[in-house]
């Protein structure tokens, strides 16, 4: 087998002169700093400076390790011929599609690029979160498989201090989203849809929004008198926990589905036949139909409602709808309810 042996003067420098047409199998040295050192024994091959692609107008192949001590520049590709690519799979690899951005192909097609905000967007060339992630069909988004062990978590931090978790603890199959400190809660945990805030519980436990709707409501001072089906006009709140109970109208109107109890005490002057109305129609909170406060003498009458409410029913307290009338002494009369 021939070999090719180049030797420098004692200066250490060798003049190779190129034919008067060069090859395809050429090899160019540029001027400058940049010098090539062949493999040796083991195919290893170390190279000092800058080479580029087109450094050479042929493949370079190493049978061992390759370094290069000042870095390699290549071209910067395209989605179907990405600059870095694996042996025999030309459109899979690593490209550059604009300044300060990597970019991933597979098959000829983009998978995933980190922008030149250094986000992370997957199935997207225009990610607009740390990581962001896009399917063009049905399935999960992110996935955490812990194989074979007791818990998965996610951990969110702030400044190294982990500030929340999400973990599924497969022991008591329950699935946890906590906001804590170091491992005891601190904060709030927060629920929110269409842009708005919809459920809050404190670091003690407690739903305190929707704000656990609650009201109490009195009337004017003096006597009002109600024809049937008039609503009472409790138009002053002492507790209105939410904004729920509207004094214009006099009505509450559910936040939340749930379980509300109610209740009303009335001083009467004169006859009374009343009841409570959920969404306009008497109620007497069973099949007993028989009003809810009935009399004939000058007193207080009280009464109270337990009712299971749809978001958006609305409870308002009214005069029967019988002949005649009634009046009520509103200053010493209120309205009330919470939910359970």
């Amino acid at each position: 087998m021939a070999k090719i042996r180049i030797v420098g003067d004692s200066s250490g420098y060798v003049e190779i002169a190129a034919p008067s047409a060069a090859g395809n199998n050429t090899l160019e040295l540029p001027s400058g700093n940049t010098r090539l050192v062949g493999s040796d024994s083991a195919g290893n091959v170390s190279i000092s400076g800058i080479v580029t692609a087109a450094t050479f107008s042929g493949n370079v192949n190493s049978t061992g390790i390759s370094t290069f001590t000042s870095g390699v520049v290549v071209s910067a590709g395209s989605t179907s011929a990405p600059s870095i690519s694996p042996t025999e799979d030309s459109n899979t690899g690593i490209f550059f599609p604009s300044a300060d951005t990597i970019a991933f192909a597979e098959g000829g097609a983009e998978a995933a690029r980190f922008d030149s905000s250094g986000r992370l967007g997957i199935g997207t060339v225009s990610p607009f979160e740390g990581l962001h992630v896009v399917r063009s069909s049905n399935g999960n988004q992110f996935a955490v498989d812990n194989t074979g062990q007791q818990y998965s978590s996610i951990n969110l931090k702030h400044n190294g201090t982990r500030k929340g978790v999400l973990e599924w603890n497969n022991t008591a199959a329950a699935l946890e989203l906590a906001v804590d400190g170091s491992g005891s809660p601190t904060g709030s945990l927060t629920f929110s849809t269409g842009n708005a805030t919809r459920v809050t519980i404190d670091s003690s436990g407690r739903i305190t929004r929707p704000y656990q709707p609650a009201f109490n409501a009195s009337g004017v001072s003096g006597n009002v008198s109600y024809s049937s089906g008039g609503i009472f006009q409790f138009s002053t709140a002492d507790l209105n926990v939410g904004n729920h109970f509207n004094t214009s109208t006099y009505k509450f109107t559910a936040p939340v589905a749930g379980v509300y109890l109610f209740g009303v005490s009335i001083y009467v002057n004169g006859n009374i036949s009343a009841c409570f109305a959920v969404n306009g129609t008497q109620t007497y909170g069973g099949s007993d139909v028989q009003p809810l406060v009935y009399g004939d003498a000058t007193r207080s009458y009280s009464a109270q409602l337990l009712v299971s409410l749809s978001a958006n029913d609305i409870v308002d307290f009214r005069s029967r709808d019988v002949t005649g009338s009634a009046t009520i002494y509103m200053g010493h009369s209120n309205f009330w309810g919470y939910l359970m």
